[in-house]
């Protein structure tokens, strides 16, 4: 038992992508995973004090979902390949923004996962497409075949400025 001043959460989430849903996860690291990172520019290099930190100014945030699906079906195998068909370069040049889909991890019903004021019921970001830089590796062997997914969360226009909201 925790102590009464303890606040522990934890549960599954389900999660869908362009409204089809990625299905179970892998435990431990292949949960789904938001990462933000905050920008900035450092003001680091001066005559008077070297390449010591004076300060900064904020340039903004980005954002990313991970996770990597037991499930290999067509909705996973849509979203690590976004292009077009699987395997098709499909149109080169497109804005990666506009072919960006709604994410979405909602909490599951059957879970201890919902602390009121603490664990959102759901988590939408509007604009999540898989990240140009992460390589999609798929193993063709007597192993559970898993998709490893990251996504790019875009900030939208419906909410000027937010990379994901929760409720």
């Amino acid at each position: 038992m925790f102590p009464s001043t303890a606040t522990i959460i934890g549960g599954p989430y389900t999660v869908t992508w362009n409204s089809l849903a990625l299905g179970i996860m892998e435990g431990d690291q292949g949960v789904p995973t938001v990462v933000t990172r905050s920008m900035a520019r450092m003001v680091e290099s001066s005559d008077q004090y070297g390449a010591v930190q004076l300060g900064g100014f904020y340039l903004g945030a980005r954002g990313r979902a991970m996770m990597r699906c037991l499930e290999y079906d067509a909705a996973t195998i849509g979203a690590s390949w976004p292009w077009g068909v699987d395997g098709a370069l499909g149109v080169v040049g497109r804005d990666l923004y506009e072919l960006s889909k709604t994410l979405l991890l909602t909490r599951a019903s059957d879970t201890n996962s919902f602390t009121p004021g603490l664990t959102p019921a759901t988590l939408e970001a509007q604009k999540a497409i898989l990240a140009p830089d992460h390589d999609v590796t798929l193993m063709f062997g007597p192993m559970v075949r898993t998709v490893p997914l990251e996504f790019i969360l875009f900030p939208y226009g419906s909410a000027p400025g937010t990379l994901y909201t929760k409720s």
